[in-house]
């Protein structure tokens, strides 16, 4: 049977954004799940395992949320699992974000 190792709640939520790894290049991306310590980025680019990243989301409102973290995972022409690395101001909007979308107020 398969053991949920996930510390923290995950919410789909569609938010389009792009990431960078350790070439500097900027990748398309769309957030399929989130939580406050990771999400799933659809992108067709690959990362390497423990790759640090940096990920741009584009908010309902317009805004962008910037924050840094570490690929966990790949599936090819499918996408990258972060980990989120960063615990500042940047983690604690996410967490607001987080919040008010599971609230309902956050509808995409």
């Amino acid at each position: 049977m398969y053991e949920e190792r996930r510390k923290a709640k995950r919410v789909s939520v569609p938010l389009e954004g792009r990431w960078r790894g350790a070439s500097g290049e900027n990748h398309e991306a769309r957030v399929s799940n989130l939580s406050q310590v990771g999400c799933y980025l659809e992108t067709t680019e690959q990362a390497l395992a423990r790759e640090p990243v940096e990920i741009e989301l584009r908010l309902p409102d317009g805004r962008y949320l910037a924050i840094k973290g570490q690929a966990v995972f790949n599936i090819p022409n499918g996408g990258i699992g972060v980990y989120f690395t960063e615990n500042n101001q940047a983690r604690e909007n996410l967490i607001r974000f987080i919040e008010h979308y599971v609230t309902g107020g956050g509808r995409c």
